[in-house]
């Protein structure tokens, strides 16, 4: 896969990077004449700190700590011409966030591992020699139901049914410039450097439960900042096996890491 989460922005010159396959450049098991080809891979990111607040009756009311989204997920990418990336992916994902509780107090709210899936393309603008421009857009959603609250002060637990159900859901477009420092024999180094703009927010419907005598009511998160950037690297061997790492700051802090296998 070649970009979730806020979202990775991924390596923008992937369709190029991956022009082969894993059976003579192109299979016809797997190929639909000679522009095209699959990729199969494993997706893997790891949000630290996502930046969002509180959203009652559509205002801001107050940034939430920290919260954490981490997904394992498989892709599989169409590749069309070595010019653009189509590709999905299903796996799972696990979120929780720390806010203020009824005293003041930080509690940690876990939810439950839920099944994923997402939507992207990427397309390589241009190229010139080492250098590269791409543009990449994702959509991204999830189901988690919540599990507990911890009262991080007391050590409280509070568990609840599986009636309530929430929803993250994410857009994303980025940009990128790459540049191949290492290109010799069977090897192909690429780093990159990408900006983005994303937009998430978690729904939790007003759920409500009682917190030391105290109502609390679970309002929407939304994400608080709009851009955000990336720097990344990726290594192919035989245009066909590949390895991205990617780091991303600004809206915030998290890791992506990408197998693919070219066919």
């Amino acid at each position: 896969m070649s970009t979730l989460y806020a979202l990775p922005i991924g390596n923008t010159s992937s369709p190029a990077l991956y022009n082969e396959g894993l059976w003579d450049r192109r299979d016809p098991i797997f190929s639909w004449g000679k522009c095209t080809h699959l990729r199969f891979g494993y997706y893997g990111d790891f949000v630290f700190d996502r930046q969002v607040e509180n959203i009652v009756s559509g205002n801001p009311e107050g940034d939430i700590e920290r919260m954490t989204i981490h997904t394992n997920a498989g892709t599989i990418t169409l590749d069309v011409c070595n010019y653009l990336d189509l590709y999905i992916l299903a796996g799972a994902s696990k979120i929780g966030y720390d806010t203020d509780g009824a005293f003041g107090e930080y509690t940690h709210f876990n939810f439950s591992t839920t099944t994923c899936w997402s939507l992207g393309g990427v397309l390589d603008l241009w190229e010139c020699g080492c250098f590269g421009i791409g543009i990449e857009g994702q959509y991204f959603q999830v189901r988690p139901k919540l599990n507990n609250a911890c009262n991080l002060a007391t050590g409280q637990l509070t568990y609840f049914n599986n009636l309530n159900k929430m929803m993250w859901r994410e857009w994303q477009g980025g940009i990128g410039a790459n540049y191949s420092f290492y290109n010799r024999g069977d090897l192909c180094i690429t780093s990159y450097l990408g900006a983005k703009a994303a937009t998430g927010k978690l729904w939790q419907h007003s759920f409500q439960f009682d917190e030391g005598g105290l109502i609390q009511t679970l309002n929407s998160l939304e994400t608080r900042k709009l851009w955000g950037f990336a720097l990344g690297i990726t290594a192919i061997s035989s245009g066909t096996l590949g390895v991205t790492v990617e780091g991303r700051w600004a809206d915030e802090n998290a890791l992506y890491t990408n197998m693919q296998l070219s066919y």
